[in-house]
C-alpha cells in the first residue's frame, strides 16, 4: 500500500510532499519497542506525541505503518497535485467537488481510484527524489 501527503505549501497551493511505501503493518507497542530506541527524536515527535494524541494507540489492536525505505521518498521540490487531483476526481465522479472545497475540515482522506495513475503523475514531476533515513541536522 501506498500513503501520499498532500498538503497546503506556503503559497495555498496542494502539493505531495511525501510518497510513504509501507512495507508492513505492525502493532503498535513493538514499533515503539523495535524502533523507540533507535532515535531519542522519532521517540518524542513520532510515538510519544501520537500516544497523548491519540491514546487508543495505547491499546493492544492498534497498529501503525513501517516505510519500505528503499521504495518511500519525498518528491523535491513538492509537486503541485490541486489540479491533477480535480481531474481525477471529475473524472470519477461529475459531482467531485474540488479539492479546495472538499479539504475545508482540518483532515479528511483523499480516496481515488486512480491512485496508481496519480502517484505516476507524482513520480514523474518531481525533480529529485530523495530516498533514505532523513537525519535532523545537528
Amino acid at each position: 500500500m501506498t500513503v501520499l501527503w498532500v498538503s497546503k505549501d506556503d503559497a495555498g497551493e496542494y502539493v505531495c510532499n511525501l510518497v510513504f511505501v509501507i512495507r508492513q503493518i505492525i502493532p503498535f507497542r513493538e514499533a515503539v519497542k523495535q524502533f523507540g530506541g533507535q532515535d531519542k527524536r522519532l521517540a518524542k515527535l513520532h510515538f510519544q506525541m501520537g500516544m497523548r494524541n491519540h491514546p487508543e494507540w495505547s491499546r493492544l489492536q492498534a497498529k501503525t505503518y513501517v516505510a519500505d525505505m528503499e521504495r518511500s521518498y519525498v518528491p523535491h521540490p513538492a509537486v503541485g497535485v490541486e489540479r491533477e487531483i480535480d481531474s481525477i476526481r471529475l473524472m470519477e465522479n461529475a459531482l467531485a467537488k474540488p479539492l479546495a472545497v472538499a479539504w475545508r475540515r482540518p483532515s479528511v482522506p483523499l480516496r481515488i481510484g486512480a491512485m496508481n495513475e496519480f502517484q505516476q503523475f507524482v513520480f514523474d514531476h518531481a525533480d529529485r527524489r530523495i530516498t533514505g533515513a532523513i537525519r535532523p541536522r545537528a
